[in-house]
């Protein structure tokens, strides 16, 4: 082929190109390699979850009730995570965006505190629920207490594990009637209306009496 057919061709099939006629096939027959393309992760991200058991024992030690449910990470306990990861100031919005008025002030405790009460009302995330509604009182063996923490690494895909537990009790001081006991809270503070929830669950009401005891087993489990 001499020099003028090509230079021939070459400008037919560049006007070829030039007006779409031939420009997706050519595209089509290049490698792919060059054009970028989003993957879906193998992993759907971090979570938090759980669950809360709770076990009322006589003076003998015979067990009077047993209650296993999954826990509520309220949304204080969602903002707390958040800021001690990403930091932020202590007060209203704390670096995190305006408006939020939820985990202010220091957080210089970590979340082994369990508190129970006798609450009537639903158990809901909502970020004004920071509290117990009606927490049980000093006296009677019944009032806040930090509990025992014990950690279980993450390993391949399994979750990472920490339980919090104490028990409540014997108790004294009650009366005739005895009490119930029908939510349990988790909390960086010993101090009754502190504030710093971070889960909450309803418990199916539990009688207790004078001699009893209670034991309130909080499983996290984050992954």
């Amino acid at each position: 082929m001499n020099r003028n057919t090509t230079y021939a061709l070459f400008g037919v099939t560049f006007a070829l190109v030039a007006s779409g006629l031939v420009g997706s096939n050519l595209l089509s027959a290049q490698p792919s390699g060059l054009v970028a393309q989003d993957t879906t992760p193998s992993s759907d991200g971090m979570k938090i979850s759980g669950h809360v058991t709770t076990i009322a024992t006589g003076p003998d030690g015979s067990i009077k009730a047993y209650r296993q449910t999954d826990n509520v990470v309220v949304n204080t306990g969602k903002d707390c995570v958040t800021r001690l990861l990403f930091g932020g100031a202590s007060g209203t919005g704390r670096g995190l965006g305006t408006g939020t008025t939820t985990c202010i002030g220091g957080l210089n405790a970590p979340w082994t505190s369990i508190a129970v009460g006798n609450r009537t009302t639903a158990v809901t995330v909502a970020s004004t629920n920071s509290s117990l509604t009606s927490e049980a009182k000093a006296g009677n063996g019944l009032s806040r207490q930090v509990g025992t923490v014990t950690y279980t690494n993450a390993t391949g895909t399994a979750s990472s594990i920490t339980v919090i537990q104490t028990t409540f009790g014997p108790l004294t001081g009650l009366s005739s009637g005895g009490t119930q006991v029908t939510e349990s809270g988790l909390f960086n503070s010993t101090t009754v209306n502190a504030g710093g929830m971070f889960a909450h669950q309803a418990i199916s009401s539990i009688a207790l009496n004078t001699g009893d005891s209670l034991t309130i087993k909080w499983t996290i489990n984050v992954g």
